[in-house]
């Protein structure tokens, strides 16, 4: 492996392993029981540089709508996800966060090829998720 590839490895794998410490210790996330989170992009692919943002999805087992509050926790959750990505320096979140939501795998399932499936961005989820995610216990 080149050097450069070889430090790009090293950040991604430093970096991702200092935000996962973070998201441990987030108290909203672990009211949202069955909720699995998972990094694509160059993170994944462990070919980020230091400008590289990191690309999370939230897959929920389960339906979001019988939690308690179920948008005041996801709020509360991502505004802290969001303060653990700013303090560790990862640029903004993309499209001013619009990618920060909590896809139901219930949901996911039941738009399997319909109109609605890259609409509400349940393909791509899928697509990355195959193609570049590494399972890895976190537990909260």
């Amino acid at each position: 492996m080149n050097d450069i590839a070889q430090l790009k490895k090293e950040n991604s794998l430093l970096r991702i392993d200092e935000f996962k410490k973070k998201l441990c210790q987030i108290d909203e996330l672990k009211e949202l029981e069955n909720l699995s989170v998972f990094v694509s992009g160059s993170y994944a692919r462990e070919e980020a540089s230091e400008y590289s943002d990191i690309d999370l999805f939230f897959v929920l087992e389960g339906d979001l709508n019988e939690l308690e509050l179920p948008n005041i926790k996801s709020m509360r959750a991502f505004s802290k996800i969001i303060e653990a990505s700013d303090s560790l320096g990862f640029p903004t979140f993309s499209n001013d966060g619009e990618f920060l939501k909590i896809l139901e795998k219930k949901r996911i399932l039941e738009e399997l090829g319909g109109k609605n499936d890259d609409h509400l961005n349940f393909f791509t989820a899928r697509m990355l998720m195959l193609l570049e995610s590494k399972p890895g216990p976190v537990p909260l």
